[in-house]
């Protein structure tokens, strides 16, 4: 018959395994929406980039500019950059700063009494 001690063995680690089967980070696939490079990074071959004209991320197959390269818009520029002067530049992510104006920022707002982006 099974002790206490090895039946409370047996629950903490099934307990731990099933929390990093749960909490594992899956990547986003094509077209899924809130990626960050971070903890929500799109899946091989995909690319973090905004949505047209917006602060919307989402991961796609075209690929998109990183810091240094050339760009037109911002919609050129990967997640964590942005477009200044011609090239893509990296900017303060949300919550990010510090931020003294709006261009500082990858949303392009900055709350100058905290001086971070939002």
């Amino acid at each position: 018959m099974p002790s206490f001690i090895n039946i409370l063995i047996l629950f903490v680690f099934t307990t731990f395994f099933m929390s990093k089967l749960i909490n594992s980070d899956k990547c986003l696939q094509d077209s899924e929406d809130g990626c960050d490079n971070g903890r929500y990074r799109c899946c091989k071959g995909t690319y973090c980039q905004p949505v047209k004209d917006t602060n919307i991320y989402v991961c796609s197959k075209n690929k998109c500019k990183t810091d240094g390269q050339g760009c037109k818009s911002n919609n050129d520029c990967c997640f964590g950059t942005k477009c200044k002067s011609g090239k893509c530049q990296k900017c303060s992510k949300d919550g990010g700063g510090p931020c003294y104006n709006d261009g500082d920022c990858c949303t392009g707002l900055c709350d100058v009494i905290f001086n971070q982006c939002y």
